[in-house]
Protein backbone atom coordinates (compact mmCIF):
# COMPACT_ATOMS: atom_id res chain seq x y z
CA UNK A 1 0.00 0.00 0.00
CA UNK A 2 2.62 2.58 0.74
CA UNK A 3 3.96 1.72 -2.85
CA UNK A 4 1.24 2.78 -3.98
CA UNK A 5 0.49 5.54 -2.23
CA UNK A 6 3.88 6.68 -2.92
CA UNK A 7 4.24 6.10 -6.65
CA UNK A 8 1.14 4.67 -7.93
CA UNK A 9 -1.33 6.87 -10.50
CA UNK A 10 -3.79 3.67 -10.11
CA UNK A 11 -4.20 0.98 -6.95
CA UNK A 12 -4.95 -2.64 -7.96
CA UNK A 13 -7.15 -4.37 -6.51
CA UNK A 14 -8.58 -7.57 -6.64
CA UNK A 15 -10.74 -8.17 -3.86
CA UNK A 16 -9.18 -10.82 -0.69
CA UNK A 17 -5.16 -11.26 -1.36
CA UNK A 18 -4.56 -14.85 -2.59
CA UNK A 19 -8.28 -15.59 -2.75
CA UNK A 20 -9.70 -17.76 -5.36
CA UNK A 21 -13.38 -18.29 -4.45
CA UNK A 22 -15.46 -15.76 -5.94
CA UNK A 23 -17.41 -14.54 -3.07
CA UNK A 24 -20.67 -12.51 -3.94
CA UNK A 25 -20.09 -9.13 -4.26
CA UNK A 26 -22.05 -7.86 -1.66
CA UNK A 27 -20.01 -9.78 0.77
CA UNK A 28 -16.67 -8.18 -0.70
CA UNK A 29 -17.53 -4.87 0.50
CA UNK A 30 -16.25 -5.18 3.92
CA UNK A 31 -12.63 -6.34 3.12
CA UNK A 32 -12.74 -4.30 0.07
CA UNK A 33 -13.89 -1.27 2.76
CA UNK A 34 -10.81 -2.31 4.72
CA UNK A 35 -8.37 -2.28 2.00
CA UNK A 36 -9.46 1.47 0.23
CA UNK A 37 -8.92 2.18 4.34
CA UNK A 38 -5.23 0.60 4.18
CA UNK A 39 -4.89 3.09 1.45
CA UNK A 40 -6.13 5.86 2.39
CA UNK A 41 -3.66 5.62 5.53
CA UNK A 42 -0.74 4.53 3.67
CA UNK A 43 -1.72 7.91 1.83
CA UNK A 44 -1.58 9.96 4.95
CA UNK A 45 1.68 8.00 6.22
CA UNK A 46 3.88 9.81 2.88
CA UNK A 47 1.85 13.22 2.41
CA UNK A 48 -0.24 12.27 -0.26
CA UNK A 49 -4.34 13.05 -0.76
CA UNK A 50 -5.84 9.96 -1.31
CA UNK A 51 -8.22 11.53 -3.90
CA UNK A 52 -5.16 11.95 -5.86
CA UNK A 53 -5.02 8.12 -6.68
CA UNK A 54 -7.46 6.01 -8.52
CA UNK A 55 -8.62 2.55 -7.31
CA UNK A 56 -9.19 0.16 -9.77
CA UNK A 57 -11.29 -3.14 -8.67
CA UNK A 58 -10.72 -6.16 -11.09
CA UNK A 59 -13.88 -8.38 -10.29
CA UNK A 60 -13.94 -12.27 -11.11
CA UNK A 61 -11.85 -14.80 -9.51
CA UNK A 62 -12.44 -13.13 -5.58
CA UNK A 63 -15.39 -10.47 -6.55
CA UNK A 64 -18.52 -12.25 -8.02
CA UNK A 65 -21.95 -11.96 -9.02
CA UNK A 66 -21.29 -8.20 -10.96
CA UNK A 67 -22.04 -9.99 -14.14
CA UNK A 68 -25.20 -12.13 -13.09
CA UNK A 69 -27.30 -9.50 -14.70
CA UNK A 70 -27.60 -5.44 -15.34
CA UNK A 71 -29.28 -4.72 -12.59
CA UNK A 72 -26.25 -6.95 -10.49
CA UNK A 73 -23.79 -5.16 -12.50
CA UNK A 74 -25.44 -1.46 -11.86
CA UNK A 75 -25.90 -2.66 -7.91
CA UNK A 76 -22.18 -3.36 -7.73
CA UNK A 77 -20.90 -0.38 -9.19
CA UNK A 78 -22.78 1.81 -7.12
CA UNK A 79 -21.32 0.18 -3.71
CA UNK A 80 -17.79 -0.07 -5.37
CA UNK A 81 -18.44 3.39 -5.83
CA UNK A 82 -19.29 4.49 -2.08
CA UNK A 83 -16.35 2.63 -1.11
CA UNK A 84 -14.09 4.95 -3.73
CA UNK A 85 -13.20 3.14 -6.62
CA UNK A 86 -13.33 5.16 -9.87
CA UNK A 87 -12.83 2.12 -12.22
CA UNK A 88 -14.22 -1.45 -12.33
CA UNK A 89 -12.99 -4.33 -14.56
CA UNK A 90 -15.19 -7.27 -16.10
CA UNK A 91 -13.79 -9.60 -18.17
CA UNK A 92 -15.16 -10.95 -20.74
CA UNK A 93 -17.90 -13.47 -19.98
CA UNK A 94 -16.91 -17.04 -20.29
CA UNK A 95 -18.62 -20.24 -19.70
CA UNK A 96 -16.10 -20.86 -16.50
CA UNK A 97 -15.14 -19.89 -13.52
CA UNK A 98 -13.04 -17.08 -13.20
CA UNK A 99 -14.92 -15.20 -15.34
CA UNK A 100 -17.92 -17.23 -15.86
CA UNK A 101 -20.74 -14.92 -17.51
CA UNK A 102 -23.25 -14.54 -20.21
CA UNK A 103 -22.17 -12.67 -22.88
CA UNK A 104 -25.88 -11.04 -23.55
CA UNK A 105 -25.68 -9.78 -20.20
CA UNK A 106 -22.72 -7.82 -20.98
CA UNK A 107 -23.74 -6.73 -24.11
CA UNK A 108 -27.06 -5.23 -22.06
CA UNK A 109 -24.63 -3.38 -19.26
CA UNK A 110 -23.27 -1.69 -22.55
CA UNK A 111 -25.86 -0.78 -24.16
CA UNK A 112 -27.29 0.51 -21.35
CA UNK A 113 -24.06 2.54 -20.13
CA UNK A 114 -23.25 3.30 -23.69
CA UNK A 115 -23.04 7.51 -24.24
CA UNK A 116 -24.81 7.13 -27.41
Amino acid sequence: MRLAARYADVWVTSGTPNGFDAVPYQAAVPALRAQVRALEAACAEVGREPSTLDRLLLTGASVGGVLDSAEAFSDAEGRFAELGFTDVVVHWPRPEFPFEGDVAVLESIAERNSPC
